[in-house]
């Protein structure tokens, strides 16, 4: 009987292919190919709340008309080949939290397709500048 929980726990931990820092799949908000603005709306149901990002992961602050930041403020990252990272904050813990997607939305926020899902390491956020819940600013630093 003991053994037999054991082989539970060590497939449970390993046979998942997720460290505790991933979203198991039952708490996963999507499917992977789900369009972004589906799995944003979900999100925030569930209590997430998109995090305005003042300055980006390269720098960049989100001044001017027109820029993919003005449609999703919460973006943190686009690279050049599409992949992009939105920010989130848990209303129920304050944890952050990173949804990947496999394309780069359009102007009018769509076409983005959810990839993945996982709690934010401040080394992933190094730099980033948000606006926090009470107005406040927060810089993330390594």
């Amino acid at each position: 009987m003991r053994r037999a929980a054991l082989l539970g726990i060590v497939c449970a931990t390993l046979c998942t292919g997720h460290n505790s820092e991933a979203a198991t799949p039952s708490s996963r908000p999507a499917r992977i190919g789900e369009p972004y603005e589906v799995v944003r709306a979900r999100l925030i149901a569930r209590g997430y709340e998109p995090v305005q990002v003042l300055v980006d992961a390269l720098g960049g602050e989100c001044k001017g008309d027109g820029l993919l930041c003005k449609i999703v403020p919460e973006v943190v990252f686009c690279s050049n080949r599409g992949y992009c990272e939105f920010l989130f904050r848990s209303r129920h813990d304050g944890n952050y939290w990173i949804v990947g997607t496999s394309r780069e939305p359009d102007l009018k926020g769509r076409g983005a397709k959810f990839e993945s899902f996982g709690r934010a390491r401040y080394v992933d956020l190094d730099g980033v500048v948000v606006e926090a819940p009470h107005g406040r600013r927060h810089r993330f630093l390594k």
